[in-house]
């Protein structure tokens, strides 16, 4: 029976003719000294506002990261992976510099009706994806110190570079009717009607 797979290279390993060098990486539950069953904001698991505190004091360059981690957040948030919990974003060790790591383990939730429909991480208090407005996202920024206006200049950007391209690759017949259906609806209905 064939099956498909995706295969990528690991981020955290660097390959010589002699050697495989690991990288050192914290998740942001380890580097908050959160327990894993506690990786999700409701039990006790990291907040945004927690991950935005936590790149400020833990890395080289916190402008850089703390953008960074913003899109990631944001572009998680649009492609409905409700996942995205403290133990799926890491600060990564590497040439003397502590950096956020590469996104990994992201997809779209919104396909497994057995999954939970919260959100491991609120926005402005709210964990119902479908709950949620730009208004919240502003709140949210600003509670953790951010611009606001700048954040929701963000979401908009990468909506309306995800919308076209997502529609580009479901048509590609790589995934499933099902899928490519449930992941179009969520985009289009979330992101489209609600802001």
């Amino acid at each position: 029976q064939k099956q498909s797979l995706f295969m990528i290279h690991r981020y955290d390993r660097i390959l010589t003719d002699q050697s495989i060098q690991r990288l050192h990486q914290e998740d942001f539950c380890q580097a908050m000294g959160i327990q894993n069953q506690n990786k999700y904001e409701a039990d006790g698991g990291p907040s945004f506002k927690q991950c935005i505190k936590l790149l400020r004091a833990g890395t080289t360059v916190p402008s850089l990261e703390i953008n960074k981690f913003i899109r990631l957040f944001l572009f998680n948030t649009i492609i409905g992976n409700k996942d995205a919990h403290g133990k799926n974003y890491s600060i990564l060790y590497i040439n003397n510099k502590r950096i956020l790591a590469p996104a990994y383990d992201v997809l779209s939730t919104t396909f497994y009706p057995e999954l939970t429909s919260k959100m491991s991480m609120s926005i402005n208090g709210k964990f119902e994806l479908d709950e949620i407005t730009e208004s919240d996202l502003h709140s949210m920024a600003n509670e953790a110190n951010i611009s606001g206006n700048l954040l929701i200049k963000e979401y908009h950007q990468l909506k309306a570079l995800i919308l076209p391209k997502a529609e580009e690759v479901l048509m590609e017949n790589v995934f499933p009717n099902s899928f490519s259906s449930s992941f179009f609806h969520h985009l289009k209905n979330t992101h489209t009607e609600l802001f």
